[in-house]
């Protein structure tokens, strides 16, 4: 009865474990072994194989599991003698830091969504290239951009109260896709060796009406001499004197759609084939674009 009793004991120690409480991932931060660069434990008390074959068409991960509670014997037996992994030692924190620090500057300076760093392609390349780094998940990718930022806003500070004494700031509003006004802050200045820096202050949303908003805050500002935008300026002239050939611009526009048109496009390209090997270029039309000045002068040549 004693023995039946420690059993259903035994039994009763894994129920909580039910299909509504999902496991969730453990980070494995502190763990030195070189196993965990491919398992990673989850609050069920098993440790789960994440290893990618770079030489497999199968592009998912292993997800051979076991039980674990301190030792990792069973982890390596699989790693050597399953995925021919020998004990890859993964680099040291600091070595990590400065890693991870050089993705977070690729993914800012080349405009990369911070899901990039979950991508079973840029998976594989790490592997391949470094197999002693670990590569970042996503919250780890937005930490280390965070404390960049940080460091680069004091650093920016540093380098206006060096070399800055007089400053010239644009401010530009524009509508995004999804009908939200932002407004761009920038900073420019000289310095004593004639030196041009430029700088972004900052992006952030702005309410509706744009201009009403921007007018009233450039008349709160004290001490400070508004110069109008001369190129908008002269786009506006421009603008308004083309009003008054208006005939001209319906029979260019005419023109520009009918090059345009999908027949017309499909005889250029057919004759652009034919004559592939003669000296014959198909020019295209350019489209004009009302918020991208200079495109009507350049859909006209």
């Amino acid at each position: 009865m004693a023995s039946t009793s420690r059993k259903r004991a035994k039994r009763k120690d894994t129920s909580h474990l039910s299909k509504n409480n999902k496991p969730q991932w453990i980070p494995n931060t502190g763990k030195t072994s070189f196993v965990w660069k491919f398992f990673q434990a989850k609050t069920d008390g098993r440790a789960y194989c994440r290893y990618i074959d770079n030489n497999s068409n199968d592009e998912g991960e292993c997800n051979y599991c076991c039980i674990y509670k301190s030792q990792t014997s069973s982890m390596i037996y699989h790693i050597q003698n399953v995925h021919k992994e020998y004990g890859i030692t993964p680099y040291k924190e600091p070595k990590q830091q400065e890693l991870r620090y050089a993705v977070a500057d690729w993914v800012v300076t080349d405009g990369f969504p911070f899901s990039v760093v979950q991508g079973q392609g840029f998976k594989r390349m790490i592997n391949k290239v470094n197999p002693e780094f670990i590569s970042p998940c996503y919250a780890t990718l937005k930490r280390d951009i965070g404390c960049g930022y940080k460091i680069a806003i004091e650093l920016m500070k540093d380098h206006i109260k060096k070399t800055c004494t007089y400053a010239s700031i644009t401010a530009d509003l524009w509508t995004s896709r999804a009908k939200t006004g932002y407004i761009g802050i920038t900073c420019h200045w000289l310095t004593q060796e004639m030196k041009l820096y430029d700088i972004l202050v900052c992006v952030e949303q702005i309410s509706y009406p744009h201009t009403g908003n921007m007018l009233k805050a450039i008349r709160e500002w004290d001490g400070v001499n508004c110069v109008a935008c001369s190129a908008h300026t002269l786009q506006l002239c421009v603008l308004k004197g083309l009003k008054e050939i208006k005939p001209y611009l319906n029979k260019y526009a005419k023109l520009n759609q009918f090059f345009e048109s999908p027949k017309q496009m499909e005889s250029d390209n057919q004759n652009e084939e034919e004559n592939i090997y003669k000296p014959l270029k198909i020019l295209r039309t350019v489209t004009e674009v009302p918020t991208r000045w200079g495109s009507k002068l350049a859909s006209w040549k």
